[in-house]
């Protein structure tokens, strides 16, 4: 089973809500973290996932987004447009060439977390997250690489995330 969750904490603790909210899940179930303020841009985007996973097995999974400080995961240059309509665009035509295809980013530049797809099983290799707020993404990339765990990119799945409207502001984090 794979399910869904976008998580809040007002103890500004994400890494505890991941942890516990992992907890909860069997063995061979998956858990979908995005962002409070990202939108998946096609319907189908539960048998994209599916599908990678189904194709490329075990490992940490995250997909493109319109903005993020990790370049690797923006896709085609961030860009500020903040029409939803024109994202959706990127999703369906990325979609459409790529699917289920997946790029392997173990070693790259360490992810952002506005989408991070794990099953319970690598989740308990790597020992679970850090607590905060900041960095918990970097943390469960860098546990991946220690545990050689791959770290892959879904090329077909695309999500518009809001990232504070393209601004530095992280008063909210504070």
């Amino acid at each position: 089973m794979i399910y869904y969750s976008q998580p809040y904490s007002t103890e500004k603790d994400i890494g505890d809500y991941y942890n516990k909210a992992m907890g909860l899940l069997k063995p061979n179930d998956w858990m979908v973290f995005t962002d409070g303020d990202t939108i998946f841009t096609t319907p189908d985007y539960g048998s994209v996932i599916d599908s990678a996973i189904n194709k490329y097995g075990d490992g940490i999974y995250t997909c493109y987004t319109n903005r993020v400080g990790c370049n690797w995961q923006v896709y085609p240059a961030e860009w500020a447009d903040d029409d939803y309509s024109k994202h959706r665009q990127v999703g369906n035509t990325l979609r459409l060439c790529y699917y289920d295809e997946c790029e392997e980013h173990t070693t790259s530049q360490l992810m952002s977390g506005h989408c991070i797809i794990v099953s319970k099983k690598v989740w308990d290799k790597i020992g679970g997250c850090k607590n905060g707020i900041l960095g918990v993404d970097n943390d469960i990339h860098m546990k991946a690489q220690k545990h050689k765990i791959p770290v892959r990119l879904i090329k077909g799945l695309y999500v518009y995330h809001w990232y504070r409207g393209g601004k530095d502001d992280k008063s909210h984090l504070e």
